[in-house]
């Protein structure tokens, strides 16, 4: 399954970033762990001010989000213990969004 965030498209699996339905703003699209996500991504970010040059990722899921949104703060970024039912997804986002320094 496809998501836009931010304007970006990310493939996921079919359990990830669900639509939450709300009766009052039925013209937005609200999706499941997108606020936790994008701040967890803001602090790792931050964290490359203390000129840390490689972010490990312990079991990357939701099409490799996080990772994908930090790799522009680290030289190299490293996927471990990342099952295979993720791993289709995080090398399709990985492509479609040209990030050459994730291993």
């Amino acid at each position: 399954m496809f998501v836009k965030i931010d304007g970006l498209e990310y493939q996921v699996n079919d359990n990830e970033f669900l639509k939450i339905p709300h009766d009052r703003f039925t013209h937005l699209v609200i999706r499941a762990d997108v606020g936790k996500f994008e701040r967890t991504t803001s602090l790792i970010n931050e964290l490359a001010g203390l000129k840390i040059e490689n972010l490990i990722m312990y079991n990357t899921t939701h099409g490799g989000f996080i990772p994908i949104k930090c790799s522009k703060s680290y030289q190299n970024v490293f996927a471990i213990e990342t099952t295979m039912n993720h791993v289709e997804n995080i090398i399709t986002n990985i492509n479609k969004h040209k990030i050459n320094h994730y291993c």
